[in-house]
């Protein structure tokens, strides 16, 4: 609101950085109302996307991965792989799930999120031993948006086949 007092104000004494205030105040208009909206609508414990991330923990992240299909194993593979991130980074990830194949996290990875997460897990891959994943895991948790956030989408937006009907 100041931005744009301060550029309707300017409009009189310089126009274009009226202008260029005026349009700085609607951009971040936007990106409040856009944030309101994940904080507010998605992060809502009774709304239906909070109860559709639930389910998804609750009855599919429990299966075994041989079991689910392509879809459900993209989810699962990176809600495995943001949890260990989140509790101890690259480490934990690769002794927690050595089971997994790298090439079908870095897949999923790159449907789920983007080229920047499967990169960043290629690099801890390669070179993560020696600096003990430092680096990639401070990379990891500077990415933004978080996997998090790109999971629910995902969830969100492929909830027929996460959760097909028996």
């Amino acid at each position: 609101l100041i931005i744009f007092i301060t550029g309707y104000l300017t409009l009189k004494e310089i126009p274009i950085l009226g202008i260029l205030l005026i349009i700085l105040s609607i951009i971040f208009l936007v990106l409040l109302i856009n944030k309101f909206k994940t904080i507010y609508i998605k992060r809502n414990p009774n709304s239906q996307y909070s109860k559709l991330w639930n389910d998804f923990i609750e009855q599919i992240c429990t299966q075994k991965i041989e079991f689910l299909n392509e879809i459900q194993k993209n989810a699962v593979l990176c809600f495995y792989y943001d949890r260990e991130m989140n509790i101890g980074g690259h480490i934990c990830y690769f002794d927690n799930y050595p089971k997994i194949k790298n090439e079908d996290l870095e897949k999923a990875l790159n449907i789920v999120a983007n080229k920047k997460y499967a990169k960043n897990f290629k690099k801890a891959i390669l070179q993560g031993k020696e600096n003990n994943y430092e680096n990639e895991d401070k990379y990891y948790l500077e990415l933004s948006p978080c996997l998090t956030e790109y999971l629910e989408e995902y969830v969100i937006n492929n909830q027929e086949n996460i959760f097909p009907k028996k």
